[in-house]
């Protein structure tokens, strides 16, 4: 594997020669359709075919599958965008295999709303162990609010062999999560019995692998309330086999007193579920400075802590599938940024002819821009920033990688992670894990 960074003058056909494959796997790696102006500073995945078939008359993809004893979500892996194919034609050319197949396996899941768009979702999903559907709502006396109509969500991973996961949080839309709601269910044990029990009858009548527990800025005072809560629900779904995972804000000590962590103990709460999502971003964020979004010593930092609190093989690392384009100059209190989609950063830098730079100690690609009369600088992830992440996996003997989200398209991202691990299917334990 290599990542190519455009330099003024590349092309892609000259960049195909230069690593010595097809024009059409360049094309279809990185998700371009060959029409696009290259930026200076881009980076392109660069993955080297060991194996390709050429299509057949008479040739299904299952039968090319099987003829080369791979499965039907290797062979969708290998070439992004085939599963949204509705025919293939002989001359075709399919990947069966890429030179230095990866031999670590992970959990790879990811966060999606209901309203994903399908053939974004249906494209994601041969990457995916498990997707986590965001969310079902809490009422303050602890029930179960609408629940998202999630179902043709369902219905497709379970056909693509991928877990659903059902997510509850504090989150009171459109004003963002309430820590109250987290306490007056977390302050009541009397509510408990009640809320697990819907939260079990949910989860048998759709379907879901699981629970993921999404609480954010949980108060102090509810710092050991959190975990009981928790090891509370884990014994009504255990019996079931349904995990009972939970989303965790990043810190990286014990003491720290900011509010997205100060009624976070991750040595408890870890012992009271199954795994854990750590939260690795939102450095950068809508109102703060600008930033990257998960600058990798940030991340380093973080998790240098928490291997001391969680076991490893307990942690999905988070990555954020984001940036943000911040106005200048940055006014405190006032600026506000935009998020953005990592694809969507790029083409600002083609359309305002802007050179993409790249930080080398966040690890993360950023870019300025003039608009109007008013300068902006971008923040975002690429291949180079995602790469040094999911290598922390390994790093660090993680147990996988969790996207938030899955709402925007990165096509380069997906066989960069499925080039990097072998991605473990959703039969990899009587849990699903």
């Amino acid at each position: 594997m290599t990542i190519h960074i455009v330099r003024q003058g590349d092309d892609l056909e000259s960049i195909a020669r230069t690593h010595r494959i097809p024009l059409w796997l360049l094309l279809m790696l990185n998700g371009l359709s060959g029409d696009e102006t290259l930026v200076p500073g881009q980076s392109l995945l660069i993955l080297y075919p060991q194996i390709i078939h050429h299509v057949r008359a008479g040739d299904t993809l299952y039968k090319i599958a099987r003829q080369h004893h791979i499965s039907l979500r290797t062979l969708y892996q290998n070439n992004p965008g085939l599963i949204l194919k509705p025919y293939i034609y002989p001359g075709d050319p399919v990947v069966i295999a890429y030179k230095d197949a990866p031999t670590d396996t992970i959990t790879v899941n990811g966060y999606a709303y209901p309203f994903i768009p399908i053939p974004l979702f249906t494209e994601t999903l041969p990457y995916l162990t498990g997707f986590n559907s965001f969310t079902y709502e809490l009422t303050n006396d602890g029930r179960l609010a609408l629940p998202p109509a999630d179902e043709m969500l369902i219905d497709m991973a379970s056909l693509a062999g991928v877990l659903s996961y059902m997510v509850i949080s504090n989150l009171r839309e459109p004003d963002g999560f309430d820590p109250q709601i987290a306490h007056d269910i977390l302050s009541h044990p009397r509510l408990w019995p009640g809320l697990a029990g819907e939260i079990l009858s949910e989860v048998q009548k759709k379907g879901y692998a699981g629970v993921d527990v999404d609480f954010e800025y949980v108060m102090p005072k509810d710092r050991k309330a959190f975990p009981e809560f928790l090891a509370f629900l884990r014994s009504y779904l255990a019996p079931l086999k349904k995990s009972l995972s939970v989303a965790l804000a990043a810190k990286n000590r014990a003491d720290a007193l900011e509010s997205t962590v100060a009624g976070l103990d991750y040595q408890s709460i870890a012992q009271s579920v199954d795994y854990v999502l750590l939260m690795t971003y939102e450095w950068g964020y809508a109102r703060g400075e600008p930033r990257a979004v998960a600058p990798l010593d940030e991340v380093e930092k973080v998790l240098d802590f928490a291997v001391t609190q969680i076991p490893s093989p307990k942690i999905l690392l988070g990555i954020p599938n984001y940036g943000y384009d911040w106005p200048l100059p940055y006014i405190p209190g006032t600026t506000r940024a935009t998020s953005i989609s990592n694809v969507e950063a790029v083409n600002l830098a083609r359309t305002y002819h802007s050179t993409i730079k790249f930080d080398e100690t966040a690890q993360a690609p950023w870019l300025t821009y003039t608009s109007q009369g008013t300068d902006h600088i971008v923040w975002f992830e690429d291949v180079r920033s995602i790469r040094a992440k999911l290598s922390l996996i390994h790093r660090y003997r993680l147990k996988g990688a969790c996207y938030w989200n899955l709402m925007r398209p990165f096509p380069p991202n997906w066989p960069l992670v499925s080039a990097l691990y072998k991605i473990r299917p959703d039969n990899s334990s009587s849990q699903g894990l």
